[in-house]
C-alpha cells in the first residue's frame, strides 16, 4: 500500500487536507496535485477534488480516502472513503456568523440533517444529497477527441506535451484556442467571452477541471493534414508566453469587433493563411 499526505493552506484561511492510502497510485496525477494547489486554490468543490483523488486511484481495489475542506474554521466538507465506498460525509455553513446548516451521513445510518433556514431547507436536502451521490458515483471519464485535439493543437504550436496541472499551460491554450476561434481556426465550437479585457469560457474550464489532474498528457494526432498545415503556417506568431498571446488575443478581438488592422503581427498571419 502506497500513501499521499497532503496539506494546502491559503492565505484567505482556507485549508485542504487529503489523505491517500491505495494499492495503486498514478506518481504522475499526485504530482499534478501538488501543481494545482500550490499555484493557488484550484476548486474548492468537493466533487472535483474527490473526482481528483479518483484519477490518482484508478484501478484500486483497496484504499482509504480522507478529504477535509476548511475555510475559517468551518468545516465546509469532511469526507471518509474505504474500497471505493463512501463511510462518511460532513458539511457545514455559516452565513452572518450563523449556522445555515450541518449535514451528516454515514453508511451505516444514512442520513443527518439540522437545517436552520427554513426558506431553503428543501434546497439544502437536495443539493447535499446530489453531492453525496455524486461522491460515491466513482466513474474517471476518458479523454474525448475533443480534449485530445486540445492537446495536439498545443503540442504543434508551442513544440512540447501540455501538463494542465500548470496554470501557464492552462492559460496558453485559453488564449491559442480563442485566437485561432478568431480566425476562423477553431478545432470546435467552444464558447469565450470578454468582459472587463478578461477572457473567459466556461466549457473550457470544465475541459481543464477533468484533465489537468492527468499531468503531462501525450496523445497521438487525430487532426487533419490540412489544419496541422495551417497551424504550422502561423505557429511562430503563436509560439511565445502566456502575456504575449493574452496582447494578441485582445488585438485580434478589437480587430474582428471595429475592424482595427493596424498591428503587424495580425496582418502577418492573415497574410500567411492568405486572407
Amino acid at each position: 500500500m502506497e500513501e499521499v499526505k497532503k496539506n494546502f493552506l491559503y492565505e484567505n484561511g482556507y485549508f485542504i487536507n487529503i489523505e491517500i492510502t491505495s494499492d495503486k497510485l498514478n506518481k504522475e496525477s499526485v504530482n499534478a496535485l501538488d501543481n494545482l494547489f500550490s499555484e493557488g486554490l484550484f476548486t474548492t468543490n468537493i466533487i472535483n477534488i474527490i473526482y481528483m483523488i479518483n484519477v490518482i486511484i484508478k484501478g484500486s481495489q483497496k484504499n482509504k480516502v480522507h478529504v477535509v475542506l476548511v475555510n475559517n474554521d468551518i468545516i465546509e466538507s469532511l469526507v471518509d472513503i474505504k474500497d471505493n465506498k463512501i463511510v462518511s460525509y460532513y458539511s457545514e455553513k455559516m452565513i452572518n456568523n450563523k449556522k445555515d446548516y450541518e449535514v451528516k451521513y454515514s453508511s451505516k445510518s444514512g442520513y443527518n440533517f439540522r437545517i436552520f433556514d427554513e426558506k431553503n431547507a428543501q434546497k439544502i436536502v437536495n443539493t447535499q444529497i446530489e453531492i453525496i451521490n455524486n461522491i460515491e458515483n466513482r466513474y474517471v471519464f476518458p479523454l474525448t477527441d475533443y480534449d485530445k485535439k486540445i492537446i495536439n493543437v498545443f503540442n504543434i504550436v508551442f513544440g512540447y506535451q501540455p501538463d494542465f496541472s500548470r496554470n501557464e499551460d492552462r492559460e496558453k491554450c485559453k488564449y491559442l484556442l480563442f485566437i485561432l476561434k478568431l480566425m476562423h481556426l477553431s478545432i470546435d465550437n467552444i464558447d469565450f467571452d470578454v468582459y472587463n479585457d478578461i477572457i473567459y469560457s466556461d466549457e473550457l474550464d470544465s475541459i481543464f477541471n477533468k484533465i489537468a489532474i492527468l499531468g503531462k498528457c501525450d496523445e497521438e494526432i487525430i487532426l487533419s493534414d490540412e489544419y496541422i498545415q495551417k497551424l504550422n503556417l502561423i505557429k511562430n506568431y503563436l509560439k511565445t508566453n502566456e502575456h504575449e498571446l493574452y496582447l494578441l488575443a485582445m488585438s485580434l478581438n478589437k480587430k474582428y469587433y471595429l475592424g482595427n488592422e493596424n498591428n503587424e503581427i495580425i496582418n502577418d498571419l492573415s497574410t500567411s493563411l492568405g486572407r
